[in-house]
């Protein structure tokens, strides 16, 4: 049984392109230090991109480097075309 769970939370909607190279650094830095009985998961407010709870340090690095910009827009823009505004 793992010993915890933590979910690393990211704020896609409102993510600026400066706010990019920091918030890599803090979640790989955290992710190095996880230990082997921890499990973490990746989620985005947008709720586009997600990881499940894994202890896989490969694939919660992947989530990391995905294009948060990309999907930020894509959610902002979805909202508009919508007719809503969050």
């Amino acid at each position: 049984m793992p010993e915890r769970f933590v979910a690393l939370t990211f704020d896609d909607v409102h993510l600026l392109n400066s706010d990019v190279p920091p918030m890599r650094a803090a979640a790989n830095a955290f992710i190095d230090a996880t230990f082997p009985g921890d499990r973490a998961g990746g989620f985005t407010t947008s709720g586009v991109v997600t990881q499940d709870f894994t202890g896989n340090k490969e694939l919660l690095v992947q989530f990391d480097h995905r294009e948060p910009c990309d999907i930020a827009r894509w959610s902002r823009q979805r909202r508009f075309t919508s007719g809503t505004v969050a």
